[in-house]
Parts: C-alpha cells; sequence; structure tokens
C-alpha cells in the first residue's frame, strides 16, 4: 500500500501549481466553457486559447479519442523518408502502397477508456500522465446549474493544488 501512495506521488510533476497553461478541450453540453470562466476567475490555472502554449490539457475523455486529439494538436515529427525508398515505392506500385498507408493510419485503436459522464482528467501535455482527476455528476445542464458546478470543480483543483504546494509534515 505504501508503495503504490510512493509511485502515484513521484508520478505528479513538480512543476503543477497555480498558474500553469492549460488548455480545455471541448466538453458535453459545453462544461468547458463554463469551467475556463471558473478557472480564470479564480486564477487557479492560466487558461490558454492556443494548445502549444499549453503545459496541461482538461480533458472530459481518455482513450483513443483523447489520443487522437493530442496527436492533432500536438503532431509527432515524421522522419524523413530516404530519397532511394521513394523512388523504390514509385516503381513498384506506389499508388496502392499510400493507400493503405492512409488507411490504415486511420484506425483507432480499441480502449477500454472513453467518455464516462462527469468524469475529468488534467493532462501533463508532455507526458501524457493524468496528474489528476475527479467525478462530478451533473444532474442539471442548465447555465446556472453548470456554473456551479464548474466552480465546484475548480475549487477541487484548487485544494489539490495547495496539498501539493503544503510542505509534508508527519
Amino acid at each position: 500500500m505504501l508503495a503504490a501512495l510512493c509511485v502515484s506521488a513521484a508520478a505528479i510533476p513538480a512543476e503543477l501549481q497555480a498558474g500553469a497553461n492549460v488548455y480545455v478541450l471541448p466538453m458535453r453540453s459545453g462544461f468547458n466553457l463554463y469551467l475556463a470562466s471558473q478557472l480564470t476567475q479564480s486564477n487557479v490555472l492560466t487558461v490558454v486559447t492556443e494548445a502549444p502554449l499549453a503545459d496541461y490539457i482538461l480533458t472530459d475523455s481518455i482513450g483513443a479519442a483523447f489520443e487522437q486529439s493530442m496527436d492533432d494538436l500536438y503532431p509527432k515529427p515524421k522522419p524523413e523518408e530516404p530519397v532511394k525508398a521513394k523512388e523504390e515505392d514509385k516503381k513498384e506500385g506506389g499508388a496502392m502502397s499510400s493507400l493503405v498507408d492512409a488507411y490504415s493510419s486511420t484506425i483507432r485503436r480499441p480502449s477500454t477508456f472513453s467518455r464516462a459522464d462527469g468524469t475529468y482528467f488534467l493532462v501533463d501535455r508532455h507526458s501524457r500522465i493524468v496528474v489528476w482527476s475527479t467525478f462530478f455528476n451533473h444532474r442539471d445542464t442548465r447555465n446556472e446549474a453548470m456554473n456551479k458546478d464548474a466552480s465546484q470543480m475548480v475549487k477541487r483543483l484548487k485544494k489539490f493544488l495547495k496539498a501539493q504546494a503544503a510542505p509534508d509534515t508527519p
């Protein structure tokens, strides 16, 4: 039990602190808008509108769809093919090979994770490690209720950040 706690504490990046840049992905019922507003008002995290500026991503889903979103937002540089391979590809039916490559790149991997109503994740952009998560059961999607839920969620995040910043006392 103690070993598991040590491992999970080690996985939390030390740089997670109030004011870090966060990009909020679209969420069900437009909850991302209420959340961005509450985060901005409370100065817990800095909401950025351009994904490359973010240190963290806030999302309501993880799994294949999230991975695809991350790959779209932060594409990995493709290694350049050797010139010789390109020439051989053209000679040996490169059109069919390109079609197969294009098709296989659109296939999504199966995942046991997806979207669960009310579950939210703060993900480190670089390591793709979930550094914080919470569950919030939205029973009401009216504006006032969504704003209140966003406020409560930000309070939870603020409490987590405060606990991370507090020195450990035995």
